[in-house]
């Protein structure tokens, strides 16, 4: 996946393949060509699991995105698209905002992390949400 500011970037490519198994949507799974940012993306790889096995999973999370988001630059806490994704990880499952708040290092993020519980998305999936379930555009 390839998106973001291409402006910041470190000029690295490269493939990186990456699999753990982690609770509280912390999986990180990813087969992915770096054509800007290799380098950054494989750090971010190795802050990861650093957050995994000190069970930081606010923290894995956060790392998880950013990795997937080819390691560009945002406020991650002003984009939509990380709303979304917490959405979907989430599942409804409520609880899981408050894990990844209490394990998380960052204060912002933590904070971040219980007011996303509050997102309700109007497209998921492509699909709009109506609010009479027999019908779905």
């Amino acid at each position: 996946m390839l998106v973001g500011n291409i402006t910041v970037n470190d000029g690295s490519s490269g493939n990186i393949e990456y699999y753990t198994e982690a609770p509280y949507g912390a999986t990180l799974n990813i087969s992915m060509l770096s054509l800007d940012n290799h380098d950054v993306v494989e750090d971010a790889t190795k802050l990861y699991q650093y957050a995994v096995d000190d069970e930081k999973w606010g923290d894995a999370l956060f790392f998880q995105n950013f990795i997937y988001y080819n390691g560009q630059n945002y406020n991650y806490t002003d984009f939509p698209d990380f709303l979304l994704d917490l959405y979907k990880i989430a599942n409804g499952n409520f609880t899981l905002y408050s894990i990844w708040s209490n394990t998380s290092t960052d204060p912002t993020l933590a904070e971040f992390y219980l007011r996303a519980k509050d997102f309700v998305p109007n497209i998921v999936y492509n699909t709009f949400i109506i609010s009479d379930s027999s019908s779905a555009i």
